[in-house]
């Protein structure tokens, strides 16, 4: 039905949530060797991030002169959304130069439950 200004009844509100985007980079404070074999890593939380940062992506991979190595990843889920995390990377090879990347990544609102990774 319209009133004398062409208005018709609104329909009810309905409220809908957009979707995450992908968090920033995680910047890494310390990365130690703790024995021959094992490295400790401790990073901060990104800056700029979405709702929540579910789970961080740690990659590693040795580097070795002439060779391509393939990367390693160990998934470290978050406890409370905390700022400071921290992990062991365990049974590494001894007199071994590695390197060390670490991605964020925070799980989809809607649909399928994608993660979005930074």
């Amino acid at each position: 039905a319209f009133t004398e200004k062409h208005e018709g009844t609104p329909s009810p509100d309905v409220i809908v949530w957009t979707d995450v985007q992908s968090p920033g980079k995680p910047e890494i404070m310390s990365l130690t060797c703790k024995s021959g074999n094992t490295l400790f890593l401790r990073w901060m939380r990104p800056e700029v991030f979405y709702r929540t940062v579910d789970v961080y992506a740690v990659h590693y991979r040795a580097r070795q002169a002439g060779a391509e190595m393939e990367w390693e990843q160990q998934m470290v889920e978050t406890v409370n959304n905390t700022i400071n995390h921290m992990m062991y990377i365990n049974n590494l090879t001894t007199n071994t130069a590695y390197e060390v990347r670490i991605q964020a990544a925070t799980q989809s609102l809607v649909g399928d439950k994608k993660v979005h990774e930074g």
